[in-house]
């Protein structure tokens, strides 16, 4: 009896451990780039020492501060595609990578995600800006009236229109609060590089800053 106890426990761990490793190629793929110290790190390790994930070290701001991150290897991306997460995986060249950037991304969001749950609230959705340029892109690719077709597709997902442009957001957390109503809520890091007329914007858009 002991035995097939200590069989299920395992098989529990063993079910859980894919969980996590799932949920963590899943988050990576969605942001691009995690850091490394926002992973947990007996998941990772397994992640890299299948090779599905790599570790990146870079100097990064004016004081060169050291940022250790972790984005998907090619059999990462192609793990995640497989799975048939709904999201879209990010690949990017190393020139366009903003891993400072990215990073605070991924924190403001699992932050923003703790709230929603200690509240009672629950996660249905996770879009990042990447999904959205895809698909304005898309709209507007032969469009002859690039204003109009923009603000329908502004419209079409509910994304703030201002100035003239959709303002996108970093990431969209779609979820239901402890009320059992459907909520949003945009979240937008700003760096240094942003004008104070993008800050503006963002703001009059109801992003998070």
């Amino acid at each position: 009896m002991e035995r097939e106890r200590e069989r299920d426990r395992s098989r529990e761990r063993h079910v859980e451990r894919l969980h996590d490793e799932r949920q963590m190629l899943v988050d990576i793929g969605r942001f691009g780039v995690i850091g490394l110290h926002d992973l947990d790190r007996r998941t990772l390790a397994e992640l890299l020492k299948q090779g599905h994930a790599e570790h990146y070290r870079v100097l990064t701001g004016e004081k060169w501060t050291r940022l250790d991150y972790v984005k998907l290897t090619a059999s990462g991306r192609c793990l995640v595609r497989h799975l048939k997460a709904r999201c879209e995986v990010i690949q990017r060249a190393d020139k366009d990578l903003h891993p400072y950037h990215d990073v605070q991304v991924y924190r403001h969001y699992r932050a923003a995600v703790r709230t929603i749950e200690s509240r009672g609230g629950s996660v249905l959705r996770v879009i990042h800006e990447r999904e959205y340029r895809s698909g304005h892109s898309q709209a507007l690719w032969k469009s002859k009236d690039t204003l109009r077709d923009a603000r329908a597709y502004a419209e079409a997902h509910g994304l703030p229109f201002v100035g003239g442009s959709v303002q996108i957001p970093d990431v969209r957390i779609l979820y239901i609060d402890e009320f059992g109503r459907e909520q949003k809520e945009d979240i937008e890091v700003v760096t240094p590089n942003y004008s104070a007329a993008a800050i503006r914007a963002k703001s009059s858009g109801g992003f998070r800053l």
